[in-house]
């Protein structure tokens, strides 16, 4: 499973929506990036661990 980590405030924040798959985390990345809002992905079990 996959999380975002959005650039909030200069610090990475992270998001509260699991993705499946790589190309949907990608395909949320490109829609934030059209407002100007910087993400990357990162793995759920880097949260939990």
């Amino acid at each position: 499973m996959y999380r975002l980590q959005v650039l909030c405030n200069g610090a990475w924040k992270w998001g509260i929506c699991d993705y499946d798959t790589l190309d949907a985390a990608n395909n949320r990345i490109m829609e934030l990036a059209e407002v100007g809002i910087k993400a990357k992905i990162g793995f759920t079990t880097d949260l939990l661990n």
